[in-house]
């Protein structure tokens, strides 16, 4: 299946707010979830930086614009 870039990008956000809630969780004092919170950082870091050499997100006229047009 194609992902377009406004998919790609839309995805890594959120993975990277699924990292958050992973830092959030952590909070609990269980190391676990800072684990796999710095996966999904890394993750999310990843498919960014995919979309914008691959695909050329952020060569666009706006980034919102290739969100919304989706």
């Amino acid at each position: 299946m194609k992902r377009t870039p406004g998919q790609l990008v839309a995805t890594a956000l959120i993975i990277f707010f699924l990292g958050v809630l992973m830092l959030i969780l952590s909070a609990s004092g269980n190391s676990f979830f800072v684990d796999v919170a710095f996966i999904f950082f890394c993750g999310a870091l990843l498919l960014a930086i995919y979309a914008w050499r691959v695909k050329k997100v952020f060569n666009k006229d706006s980034l919102l614009k290739s969100i919304v047009s989706d």
